[in-house]
């Protein structure tokens, strides 16, 4: 028979071992969206460096307008 006090030990031990799981698995999550977003980061990235067209200043302001 267990007593009050070694119950209350064991209870603490396991809320204690969940909440650190918990965490565990929270910073797994957060490194692994992270790792997500770097890669899509780098994806974007080369696809541009293909892409990649210079900004050309307009001549005159000909180029914004509309001309009928």
């Amino acid at each position: 028979m267990k007593t009050r006090r070694q119950r209350q030990k064991e209870r603490k031990l396991l809320k204690k071992k969940k909440e650190t799981r918990k965490q565990m698995l929270r910073k797994r999550a957060q490194i692994r969206e992270e790792a997500k977003v770097e890669k899509e980061i780098e994806k974007i990235k080369h696809l541009s460096r293909d892409r990649l067209i210079p900004y050309r200043k307009p001549k005159d302001e000909s180029e914004y307008t509309v001309s009928d």
